[in-house]
């Protein structure tokens, strides 16, 4: 079920957390005196809202609380002089997001028993909890290498709309307060990010070169409601792990495992691109799959030399949250993953 979905189908005498934040913002006339409500009220709401969702494991709460935070979580990289940006601090909307991430985050590492390597053993702990984790060889991009049509890949595509547009900001996130040996690896991370100095090699535009060779014309908020709430998820958590100085450590764990991930997986895309023939009359279009085969191939193992083992070696104690971090974030694209191949069989 989708995000849209679930907010058309919701009464509209009753709007969703997402529309008062909305509401709050000014961007939603719709529910214009939902705000009228106390800040007690709102909070006693947002809470029964994510009890739904996290301790019942609701459906139709899971996406209602995830789009609330999604929307929550953008307000604090809005353009300058957007409505959004007014309200970047704005107490109710401070006080709703910290709610909602207080039971999440407690239930995304509830069954997570992470091990706390020492210095020297993280890039061997890492690996292996990866290749031990379901997310691994995940069946989605097997399925896309040999039996996907090209409208299921195009599907993949679509839906990989929110974090590929926003990983820029994501990676300049993790500049923030790290040693200087951590900052040389992250803005090589960035540097290919933005093309290495090419404006027609960046990422975001290569990317949209990807959409544009599809024909697709949706707007980003047609993208992001095409997720269910597992994409969302995903979303977030990044977006969680970068804004929130308290999870530096699991952060950069979380964007080891994304490095590490890339290669192998974009490598069976690529080959169910080339079966399905999407891009054969015109060379070039899949370029952003193919520079992270080879560029993130060479991020992984910088990411743990550079910038995790350092952070361990003068923080050891914070060991067993980088493990976490890298943990929750294959278990989030686990389920993004087993969402996304289940909608692409009922196409």
């Amino acid at each position: 079920m989708s995000a849209a979905v679930v907010i058309a189908n919701r009464s509209r005498s009753s709007p969703t957390l997402g529309e008062i934040v909305d509401s709050i913002i000014g961007t939603n006339m719709v529910h214009a005196g939902a705000p009228a409500n106390s800040p007690l009220d709102l909070l006693q709401e947002a809470a029964r809202v994510a009890k739904l969702a996290f301790v019942h494991s609701n459906e139709a709460a899971l996406i209602e609380v995830h789009d609330a935070l999604r929307r929550l979580y953008d307000i604090q990289l809005s353009p300058a002089h957007s409505a959004e940006a007014a309200h970047q601090f704005n107490p109710m909307l401070m006080a709703l997001r910290a709610e909602i991430e207080q039971l999440w985050i407690a239930h995304e590492l509830r069954d997570i028993s992470p091990p706390s390597p020492r210095h020297g053993e993280v890039a061997n702990v890492i690996r292996k909890s990866w290749a031990d984790h379901p997310s691994f060889n995940h069946e989605i991009f097997d399925f896309m290498e040999h039996h996907a049509s090209r409208e299921q890949i195009l599907l993949y595509f679509r839906c990989d709309y929110a974090l590929n547009m926003r990983f820029y900001d994501l990676i300049a996130l993790a500049c923030v307060a790290v040693g200087e040996e951590a900052k040389t690896e992250v803005v090589a991370n960035l540097w290919d990010e933005v093309g290495c100095g090419n404006p027609a090699k960046s990422h975001v535009r290569l990317y949209q070169a990807v959409l544009d060779y599809i024909g697709s014309t949706e707007s980003r908020s047609d993208h992001l409601a095409l997720l269910g709430w597992e994409g969302l998820a995903g979303y977030n958590l990044l977006m969680h792990f970068a804004l929130a100085r308290r999870q530096q450590y699991r952060y950069i764990g979380a964007l080891a495992i994304t490095e590490l991930a890339d290669p192998d997986q974009y490598g069976k895309l690529l080959r169910g691109c080339l079966r399905t023939g999407i891009g054969a009359n015109k060379p070039g279009v899949l370029d952003y799959y193919e520079d992270h085969v080879t560029i993130d191939a060479l991020h992984g193992d910088g990411w743990i030399e550079n910038v995790i083992e350092p952070a361990i070696r003068l923080r050891p104690t914070f060991a067993a949250e980088v493990m976490e971090g890298a943990i929750a974030r294959m278990n989030s694209t686990k389920r993004y993953w087993d969402w996304l191949l289940k909608q692409m069989k009922s196409m």
